[in-house]
């Protein structure tokens, strides 16, 4: 599998994209990479003078990331912001896009934002989805919470995000959503039985040992956590309580 080569980072100069660029300069610095600085815009009536204040802010950037020992390009594209962003992630054979939100919610959407959430689904490569504001975006990643379903793709994020642990001497929280629905009804509504809902419980436990055991045999400090509850609201609590410094999703869709 191959890793982390270089890093696509989202920014609009609001206070979250300037937090998503902090991230993604520390990242870059640690793990020796390049960072290519992409602002998507579809231009307004007013672009001719606005132009002069992106380029100046672009300009900042790329000297923000100079400052830190960090190759850079700066690009200001325009059109759909996802798939602008795929297409530079393309060109720039990129790894990892990051890009900032405004924090957590009690849904998917309000959880990673609407352009993060779009880009999660429709971007071949990881997204790191930064809610982070001021310096805590800037601080040494300590801690990486993984969310998994445990399906396939699940698998070949939760082997970059060991990776990426050793990499930053981080440790890793996995985490696996367990939704009390299932055991209300079934197919057609009809009731799971209870040997249904062991079989399903047996499935998990199998699963969180494996993933136990990988974290053992990786030298990654880590843990496992079942949780309870919707997916949205169950993951949603666990990042504002856990003092992650990085969450990443591991999902089929």
């Amino acid at each position: 599998m191959s890793f982390i080569s270089a890093i696509v980072v989202a920014v609009d100069f609001s206070e979250h994209s300037d937090a998503a660029l902090s991230r993604a300069l520390s990242l870059a610095a640690a793990l020796g990479v390049s960072l290519h600085i992409v602002h998507v815009h579809q231009k307004p009536a007013s672009w001719d003078e606005m132009e002069s204040d992106v380029v100046e802010a672009m300009e900042r950037y790329a000297k923000r990331a100079a400052e830190r020992g960090v190759y850079s390009t700066t690009d200001i594209l325009e059109g759909d912001v996802v798939t602008t962003l795929r297409e530079a992630l393309r060109d720039y054979a990129a790894d990892l896009l990051v890009i900032g939100t405004r924090g957590v919610g009690r849904v998917r959407r309000a959880v990673f934002g609407s352009v993060a959430e779009r880009a999660m689904r429709e971007v071949a490569a990881p997204v790191l989805v930064v809610g982070e504001t001021g310096d805590r975006a800037a601080e040494p990643i300590g801690k990486i919470l993984f969310a998994s379903d445990f399906s396939e793709p699940a698998s070949e994020a939760f082997e970059q995000s060991l990776e990426l642990a050793k990499r930053l001497s981080a440790s890793i929280e996995v985490v696996h959503v367990v939704n009390p629905a299932g055991e209300v009804s079934g197919p057609y509504g009809v009731p799971a039985s209870a040997k249904t809902i062991a079989e399903r419980d047996e499935r998990i436990r199998a699963q969180l040992d494996r993933t136990r055991r990988a974290l053992v045999e990786s030298g990654v400090e880590g843990a496992t956590v079942p949780l309870r509850g919707t997916e949205e609201a169950a993951l949603a609590e666990r990042i504002r309580s856990s003092g992650s410094d990085l969450v990443v999703v591991g999902a089929s869709s």
